[in-house]
């Protein structure tokens, strides 16, 4: 019975679901920012969205995440955006995000190789991830004339997932400029709403009034295979 079990996992394991995301914007003075994210539930088929609203300088929850589910899967994701924004619209107002204000979008010069698309692959990648205890990935970004280093760093964490061999991971997340480093994000647990993570990438950077938010993309272990999410890490940058 395991040996059968061993043998499907490659099969199952690229069956989740990724969710998409977009940026609502930033208040007029870059204090909050909020974005959505939104897609199709893997196993129930239900369309979701949920919208963040961050204190931008403390990288922390204006209120807590937003969330609409729509428990019908003849629904769509559009109808789970749109009832979504509707419940987070007095929060949104509240904390003065602008809708559309999203500021400048970073343009990056990565380091990061590109990975094949083969199923096969990506599997081996998810294996190898189980054995590095430190795996770094780079970006130099160009703001208001200045130039930084955005560095990403994972870091295995606690038992390895026997079942899936799968080594959970948490991650820190810096930025440098001139001999100096922000610590944007620096995981000391792995929070229970990420679920089975073992990868973290960066996604995009958008910077308004001299703040700055980074997307990581989460892939985690899902009902039917690795999910991908967003989480957004935001700080102020130095003068």
């Amino acid at each position: 019975m395991y040996k059968i079990l061993f043998f499907l996992i490659p099969i199952l394991i690229w069956g989740g679901d990724a969710s998409k995301f977009n940026l609502i914007g930033f208040s007029k003075d870059g204090s909050n920012v909020a974005f959505q994210r939104y897609g199709i539930m893997d196993g129930s088929g239900f369309p979701y969205s949920e919208i963040f609203i961050i204190k931008t300088e403390k990288n922390d929850y204006f209120v807590q995440p937003i969330k609409t589910v729509l428990e019908d899967e003849n629904s769509t994701e559009e109808i789970a955006k749109t009832k979504n924004l509707s419940v987070a619209t007095p929060h949104l107002k509240k904390s003065k995000v602008v809708l559309g204000n999203i500021g400048t979008k970073v343009a990056m010069d990565s380091e990061k190789k590109e990975e094949s698309s083969e199923e096969g692959e990506k599997i081996e990648k998810i294996k190898t991830k189980s054995s590095n205890k430190n795996e770094k990935e780079r970006f130099q970004l160009t703001i208001n004339g200045k130039i930084y280093n955005l560095s990403l760093e994972q870091y295995d964490f606690g038992a390895k997932d026997e079942s899936f061999e799968i080594q959970p991971a948490i991650f820190t997340l810096y930025l440098e400029s001139n001999g100096k480093q922000i610590t944007l994000q620096k995981d000391t647990s792995l929070p229970k709403s990420r679920g089975l993570v073992f990868s973290y990438t960066i996604n995009s950077v958008y910077t308004h009034n001299n703040y700055i938010a980074v997307f990581v993309e989460v892939q985690s272990l899902g009902f039917e295979g690795p999910d991908t999410r967003q989480l957004i890490i935001t700080g102020k940058l130095q003068k």
